[in-house]
């Protein structure tokens, strides 16, 4: 049967009592989907799911860990190469991550305009979308914050990399050293690509687990669990991982 916009949008609500019963009953596998429900924009969903996890699930947050342990990448003692610097290889697997993003963006756009008939996330279509079924759901919204924080990132990590760079070339390795001439962090770009970046990180797994809840209701299909598997793999290495370096450099000071 083909998809009725006027039917959908008759059942969309918002947060209600209903959630707390919801959330705990079916959060992992919901399996009340509708076989007909968005056959057509199908393939791109799941285009749109596969990009989006490698590149929010792997590369952005390996990327970001590059960086929170380059204590460990460069040097005599380092286990990623022997690059004296971790810029490389951060800027390299946020790239791609990035890259990945896009494209996942781009396939969900192609499968919104298949089956609502638009792509502007305003539309209370999507904006607004919800089910009796998954009242709790705001995995749109969440997706276009994380959407626009990552471009935001991008411009504030390559500031932060331009005023780090005009700083080295300003002092010498000696000078640098002397407190007095050490480099600081300005609270815009450095301290807030620091800060935002973490923060999205972890808005994109909560993206990611609504979005996989999302998938399951739709196609209704045991794949699922392997997505919530890897989100949860990666969630919790993130933030172990970050946990764990930020308590050392607490202790070391």
């Amino acid at each position: 049967s083909e998809y009725n916009i006027s039917e959908e949008v008759g059942r969309m609500k918002l947060l209600s009592a209903q959630a707390l019963f919801c959330i705990v009953l079916n959060a992992l596998y919901p399996s009340f989907a509708d076989d007909n429900w968005a056959d057509e924009g199908k393939p791109y969903f799941i285009a749109h799911a596969t990009l989006m996890t490698l590149a929010w699930g792997f590369f952005i947050p390996l990327g970001t860990l590059l960086a929170v342990g380059r204590r460990y990448v460069g040097g005599g003692n380092a286990i990623f190469g022997n690059d004296p610097s971790f810029y490389p290889m951060h800027r390299n697997f946020q790239s791609v991550g990035v890259i990945l993003m896009l494209l996942g963006f781009f396939m969900v756009v192609i499968a919104c305009v298949k089956v609502y008939g638009t792509a502007n996330f305003a539309n209370p279509v999507l904006w607004d979308f919800t089910s009796d079924e998954i009242p709790w759901n705001r995995h749109v919204r969440i997706g276009v914050f994380v959407f626009f924080f990552a471009i935001l990132q991008v411009i504030l990590g390559m500031w932060h990399h331009y005023v780090k760079v005009r700083h080295d070339l300003s002092v010498s390795a000696e000078e640098d050293a002397n407190t007095s001439n050490s480099f600081v962090r300005p609270l815009i770009p450095s301290w807030l690509h620091i800060i935002l970046g973490f923060v999205t990180v972890c808005l994109a797994y909560l993206a990611m687990i609504q979005g996989y809840q999302i998938y399951g209701f739709i196609f209704n299909t045991n794949s699922v669990i392997a997505g919530y598997v890897v989100v949860g793999v990666s969630m919790f290495f993130f933030l172990v991982t970050v946990a764990y370096e930020k308590t050392i450099l607490i202790r070391s000071r």
